[in-house]
């Protein structure tokens, strides 16, 4: 990965390639996704007039590259135009399915162990889980399959704790420690009462402490306890802390753009993993967990647990 990464020209020279299985799965999956949304594309009038998921932006940058490579040779023109290619396209999109493995994973096993650590928010959570599920059928009666009556909408709006756990968790253990940004001109930042003022030069890179600020207690009283009742609705209509201190995915339009996506998978496990288990403690398991940090990530080293049948 490295050589991939730092030297990629030497790494093509020597046949250096990431062809795993899974690259490979989600290669043809992305496929099939583009395939699909070009013929929707090529059968609306003015093709996606407004993008509204990451495969359709994709598509429009395909098709501006098309519409400026007609327009060079029609031309003549051999000034070269950078524009996404379709093998940079579906990169883009396998790279967006597999980047977020390694967070989620961190994020699903960090919840597991604080529900370990608090048996009191774990039953909550189950009993929520329990109740929800049971709602979500006497609506659809005529569907069996628990998976289907879950739906996108449905983990959004509906189970409310589980998402305020995985709030809570993003928190406390945020995989990523940090940001930056590059300053693209020169401004001056001053916050809203204009007792501070930074000056940035263009090219300047601001690094932004996600760690730091989660655990301030200006921002997060008892900012070491595991209490996900922060995160509820009731409370977020509250002042208890600047919404601007909780920043896991960062924020703007440099924000990742696969929140919404990493933050589904990692729900959706939860919800299944708590409804049909329990998490414990046991000998073996490490308190506080010990990390590892990898540049601007963090992952634990090992996370032991005894997992119950409910």
């Amino acid at each position: 990965m490295s050589m991939l990464f730092m030297m990629p020209k030497l790494a093509k020279l020597l046949h250096i390639e990431v062809t795993d299985e899974g690259t490979t799965f989600f290669t043809k999956l992305s496929v099939d996704i583009m395939n699909q949304k070009r013929e929707e594309f090529a059968t609306q009038k003015d093709g996606f007039s407004k993008a509204t998921s990451f495969i359709e932006f994709m598509i429009i940058a395909e098709q501006e590259g098309k519409k400026m490579e007609a327009a060079e040779e029609e031309n003549d023109q051999k000034k070269p135009t950078k524009y996404m290619t379709p093998d940079e396209v579906v990169s883009q999109c396998v790279i967006f399915f597999l980047a977020g493995f390694e967070t989620t994973a961190t994020l699903l096993s960090v919840t597991a162990f604080h529900l370990a650590q608090n048996p009191a928010i774990q039953e909550r959570l189950y009993e929520e889980t329990v109740a929800v599920i049971e709602k979500l059928k006497a609506e659809s009666p005529d569907e069996p399959d628990i998976y289907k009556l879950i739906t996108y909408e449905a983990i959004q709006t509906r189970f409310e704790y589980l998402n305020a756990v995985i709030s809570e968790t993003l928190r406390i253990d945020s995989p990523g420690i940090f940001l930056e940004r590059t300053a693209s001109k020169d401004i001056e930042l001053t916050n809203g009462d204009g007792s501070v003022s930074v000056s940035l030069k263009e090219g300047d890179i601001v690094h932004v402490p996600v760690w730091t600020m989660h655990r301030d207690e200006k921002y997060f009283p008892e900012p070491e306890r595991f209490k996900p009742e922060r995160f509820l609705s009731s409370s977020l209509s509250e002042p208890t802390f600047n919404k601007n201190a909780y920043n896991p995915f960062g924020t703007g339009p440099r924000a990742c753009v696969a929140r919404l996506m990493a933050l589904m998978e990692a729900r959706m496990a939860m919800l299944h993993l708590v409804r049909c288990y329990r998490f414990e403690l046991c000998p073996q398991t490490q308190i506080p967990l010990d990390f590892t940090v990898q540049f601007d990530l963090i992952t634990p080293k090992e996370v032991n647990l005894k997992i119950v049948k409910r």
